[in-house]
C-alpha cells in the first residue's frame, strides 16, 4: 500500500507435464479479470486457448520461420515523438545488439543517442535499422567530427561490421525487414501473446526476438506507468 516495492517477481517450477502452464493460466485469468494487463512470451504454444477466451481483448503475434514479428523498433510517427525516453530505449536496444558483451559507459551511451537524434533529424520517413545502418555508412567519414564525438566513444567500423548480420544480405536481416510497423495492434489490447515456439532452439534468433519484444512493450504497453501489468515468460 505504501508502494515501496515497484515490481514483484514469481516463478512456477515443476517437471515437464506437471501442469505449470495450466496453473499459470488460472493465475493469469484472475489477474486479467481484475484489470491487470498481460503480456505472455510463450515458447511452448500453451496460451492460445486461454487468449481466445477474450476475443476482443487479445492479440497473438506468432513467429514463423524466416519471417519477422512485424516490430520495427525505429518506427516513430513523427520526429516530435522522439522523446528522451524513446532515445534511451533505442540506444539500449542497439547496445544489446552490437555490444552485448561489453560494459557500456556513459560516454558511449551519449554518443549513440547523439547519432540517433541526428539520424531522425536528417532522414525523412522510413525509419528502420537498415536505414540507420546506411545513414552511418554514408556519413562514416565526418559523422563523429560533426557531432563532436571522440572515436574512442563510438567505433564506426566495429558497429558496421557487427550490425551487417542484421541488414542487407546478412543472415539475420529478415528479422528487421519490416514494411509497416505492427505494434499498433497491441496498443489497445489487454492480453498479448508472443508465440516463439519455432525459434526456441535458435539462441541467436530468440535473443533478437526478445529484444524486439522488449522494445515493443516499452513503447506501447508500459507508457502508462499507473497501469498494472504482468509479463510471463513460459519456456
Amino acid at each position: 500500500k505504501k508502494k515501496r516495492i515497484k515490481a514483484r517477481n514469481f516463478a512456477i517450477l515443476a517437471p515437464t507435464g506437471e501442469g505449470k502452464s495450466f496453473l499459470a493460466s488460472n493465475i493469469l485469468r484472475q489477474y486479467f479479470e481484475s484489470g491487470v494487463r498481460l503480456v505472455i512470451i510463450d515458447l511452448g504454444g500453451s496460451y492460445t486457448k486461454f487468449a481466445k477466451l477474450y476475443p476482443k481483448d487479445h492479440t497473438i503475434l506468432r513467429y514463423e520461420s524466416g519471417k519477422n514479428l512485424g516490430i520495427n523498433p525505429f518506427y516513430v510517427s513523427s520526429p516530435a515523438d522522439l522523446t528522451a525516453e524513446r532515445l534511451e530505449d533505442l540506444s539500449e536496444f542497439l547496445f544489446e545488439l552490437f555490444a552485448s558483451d561489453l560494459k557500456v559507459t556513459k560516454a558511449q551511451s551519449v554518443s549513440v543517442k547523439k547519432i540517433l537524434r541526428d539520424y531522425y533529424l536528417h532522414v525523412d520517413g522510413s525509419y528502420s535499422l537498415e536505414s540507420f545502418y546506411r545513414y552511418i555508412e554514408r556519413h562514416r567519414v565526418d559523422l563523429l567530427k560533426d557531432l563532436k564525438i571522440h572515436p574512442d566513444y563510438f567505433n564506426i567500423d566495429n558497429f558496421l561490421h557487427i550490425m551487417s548480420e542484421y541488414v542487407g544480405e546478412g543472415i539475420y536481416s529478415f528479422l528487421f525487414e519490416v514494411g509497416e510497423d505492427q505494434t499498433y495492434k497491441i496498443e489497445d489490447k489487454r492480453l498479448i501473446v508472443f508465440e516463439l515456439d519455432e525459434v526456441r532452439d535458435n539462441k541467436e534468433i530468440l535473443s533478437v526476438m526478445l529484444k524486439l519484444i522488449k522494445s515493443a512493450i516499452q513503447r506501447t504497453i508500459w507508457r502508462n506507468r499507473a497501469e498494472k501489468g504482468i509479463i510471463l515468460f513460459d519456456e
